[in-house]
């Protein structure tokens, strides 16, 4: 997945997206650091909430994928479009079948 389709998804969940100066938080390094390739060879990127990975977002054949940690509690929901649930979030590749 490239970083420009994890921008466009995480903007259409209603982030607003911007560089944060080192010391501030994560910064878009921290973010690309965070990625790593999984046995399958697929990227998959760590989510954080406060600090703390709640989230991995990764493709899995023809679905865009976001699935919570198990222990993560419902108030470190990453949007309110997809709040902490035992089912993974999906989402299609663009031109493939239908929603979520």
């Amino acid at each position: 997945m490239s970083v420009s389709v994890l921008v466009r998804l995480l903007e259409a969940a209603g982030y607003d997206l911007k560089v944060v100066a080192h010391g501030h938080g994560r910064t878009l390094e921290d973010i690309l650091a965070g990625q790593r390739i999984d046995r399958a060879g697929a990227m998959r990127l760590d989510v954080h909430v406060q600090g703390r990975k709640v989230a991995s977002l990764f493709r899995e054949r023809d679905d865009y994928v976001l699935k919570y940690e198990r222990d993560v509690a419902t108030t470190d929901f990453i949007s309110l479009a997809m709040p902490v649930r035992e089912e993974a979030w999906r989402w299609p590749l663009p031109g493939k079948r239908g929603g979520i």
